[in-house]
């Protein structure tokens, strides 16, 4: 599934929240913990394509995703598990290795087809990413917050930490 987002960097969390509430947007949970489990083949064959293999949980709700960045848009295709320890198990005896462990804080609202997420992740200032099933009702997100495209940034996960001199590959644990 082709995935239109964008991020708009370093935000008040509780002025978006507010202008999300004040649309009319619903919540569809508020701040929780992450867990995410990033996992590659040890040649790092997907690291090359700029992919990766993600097992995260947020609420007790466990995802096994594939991603892919692209130059006009993402990949991701994402199934439920329901089991942690599992298919951390099922990832390695296929020949995966977990790369790193990573946690971040996210509130996630949605308004129409555009979900929210307000993401703040340890020694980041926080941001929000703005996705939908196109690039239209991206702009419409923005337009919603008062934002237009040259607010916003593409840089996410390892260059938003190197731009604060943080080489995120060589983190294992990426904890608050």
């Amino acid at each position: 599934m082709k995935e239109f987002e964008t991020r708009i960097l370093n935000i008040n969390k509780e002025e978006i929240i507010n202008k999300l509430k004040k649309s009319g947007a619903e919540e569809i949970h508020s701040e929780a913990l992450q867990k995410r489990y990033i996992f590659d083949y040890p040649s790092q064959s997907l690291r090359e394509k700029n992919a990766w293999v993600r097992l995260r949980e947020v609420n007790n709700i466990i995802e096994l995703s594939y991603k892919q960045r692209g130059d006009e848009n993402d990949i991701e295709h994402t199934v439920l598990v329901d089991n942690l320890e599992e298919t951390i198990n099922f990832l390695t005896s296929i020949g995966l290795v977990l790369e790193n462990y990573q946690e971040n804080k996210r509130a996630k609202y949605k308004y129409g087809k555009t979900f929210f997420d307000i993401d703040t992740w340890p020694k980041l200032n926080p941001y929000i990413e703005i996705e939908s099933d196109s690039n239209e009702n991206v702009d419409k997100g923005l337009a919603l917050l008062g934002y237009e495209r040259k607010d916003t940034s593409d840089i996410v996960g390892e260059k938003l930490y190197a731009s604060i001199g943080i080489d995120l590959k060589k983190i294992k644990e990426l904890k608050f």
